[in-house]
């Protein structure tokens, strides 16, 4: 049987003065985030008048294996994707 404690770890091989330089990963719950608190007060999209050809083209990311995603029928926009990218960062 074989010993876990010896099996490959990345830890297993730092040297003792570097095992505590690894930093913690950052947590903080959403209610304490400022980008979380806007993105409750914004007002819901009106589907039915934002849906355009315009915004049907300019949708689209990149989804992996060539394929593409247009989430212009989702109740999204320019403002919603900045304060993403803002609690993101938080």
């Amino acid at each position: 049987m074989q010993n876990i404690d010896n099996l490959d770890n990345p830890r297993n091989n730092l040297r003792k003065d570097e095992e505590n330089t690894m930093a913690p990963a950052g947590f903080k719950n959403l209610d304490q985030c400022n980008a979380f608190n806007r993105l409750k007060r914004i007002a819901p999209i009106d589907l039915k008048q934002a849906l355009s050809v315009e915004r049907i083209e300019n949708s689209n990311i990149p989804a992996g294996g060539g394929l593409m995603f247009n989430y212009a029928a989702k109740a999204i926009n320019d403002e919603v994707i900045d304060l993403f990218e803002e609690l993101a960062e938080e």
